[in-house]
């Protein structure tokens, strides 16, 4: 590998943030070969996240211009991922801290393999543990039934109609199905079974997993679907455009009612393209400070799903309805407070 840089102590002065300091312009092909090994067997979703988490990781190590496959990843080594979990640790939630370092961990993998990294260096660098979070922390929030009540009121009285729908059947989707972000973002209309209150969505690792609804979340979906349908069929019926075609007389793109559920829309409530993996966080984010309350991640709409079932119907069928392959991640979901096993154990009768 060509090129030369300079490992820098994280305590040194003037390292302005930088674990690295690059000092070359320019490296060989080997680091974009490694990088497209390291990404090849992941589904594309699952390559988007990596690469985000890398992108964080070179901006972290003072790369924050260069494209993923010109940094130096095999100079990467145990002290340099020591730093980084040590400035993640107060920054991030855990399994945010731990989707980091895996993707760092990827990359030295990718570069021992093809002979850019020592063994030496890569088990030094693979024995790097993560922190010990405290009791409840890093494992975000169950969502209180209030907050949420308040997200729906929000959208039910929000004045720009369609978006209130939009919102209120991201709402159902995640907290009635307890579906990851990525999942409600590239959930098919085709997939969508309503009057079976199930539907069919790519999960981790590519394949399609059935899912199912809770009642409650049939209709806001229904409700949105409809607008979609009421858009889709409005832009197939748009007069024609004759004459002269300027910027105020042109016609309208089509809409339609088939593809993702979940929709952008444009400020006037006009449906334009997908929204997103992204697009979901945002719209979660500026929907819980429209009803007054504290931000809720999407995952937390996981928890809270998790929580509520494990209480009423047990660990084993949560993992199943979660798809979870081990019964032991299930059981990190469970979110039940101090107060309400107190109670439950006061209920206990000879």
């Amino acid at each position: 590998m060509s090129g030369s840089g300079e490992l820098i102590p994280a305590n040194s002065a003037g390292a302005q943030s930088q674990l690295i300091r690059p000092t070359a312009d320019s490296y060989t092909h080997s680091m974009d070969q490694v990088l497209r090994a390291f990404l090849a067997p992941l589904a594309v979703s699952s390559q988007e996240k990596v690469r985000m988490c890398l992108g964080q990781a070179a901006l972290a190590l003072g790369f924050e211009d260069w494209p993923l496959e010109q940094v130096p990843w095999d100079r990467v080594d145990a002290p340099v991922v020591m730093e980084l979990v040590a400035r993640w640790r107060d920054q991030l939630a855990r399994p945010t801290l731990a989707l980091y370092i895996y993707a760092v961990r990827g990359m030295a993998r990718a570069c021992f393999l093809h002979d850019l990294m020592s063994a030496e260096q890569y088990n030094k660098l693979k024995a790097v543990p993560l922190p010990n979070y405290g009791e409840g922390e890093g494992r975000g929030q169950y969502v209180k039934s209030a907050w949420l009540d308040a997200m729906i009121a929000s959208c039910k009285r929000d004045e720009r109609t369609t978006l209130g729908l939009r919102d209120h059947a991201l709402l159902a989707l995640l907290y009635g199905s307890g579906i990851r972000r990525a999942e409600a973002a590239s959930l098919a209309r085709e997939d969508l079974d309503l009057a079976g209150g199930r539907f069919r969505v790519v999960v981790k690792g590519g394949k399609k997993a059935v899912r199912f609804l809770a009642p409650w979340a049939i209709k806001p979906i229904k409700e949105w679907l409809d607008e979609v349908d009421r858009q889709a069929l409005a832009s197939q019926n748009q007069p024609v455009v004759s004459g002269p075609v300027s910027r105020r007389r042109r016609p309208k793109p089509l809409i339609s009612a088939e593809g993702l559920v979940l929709r952008r829309l444009s400020k006037a409530g006009r449906i334009l393209g997908d929204l997103g993996d992204k697009g979901v966080y945002v719209v979660l984010e500026e929907r819980c400070e429209l009803a007054g309350i504290p931000f809720v991640r999407p995952h937390d709409a996981r928890r809270t799903f998790a929580t509520d079932f494990i209480k009423q119907h047990g660990v084993a069928a949560a993992q199943k309805i979660l798809g979870h392959k081990d019964v032991s991640t299930t059981t990190r979901y469970d979110m039940t407070g101090d107060d309400e096993l107190a109670a439950m154990v006061s209920k206990i009768k000879r």
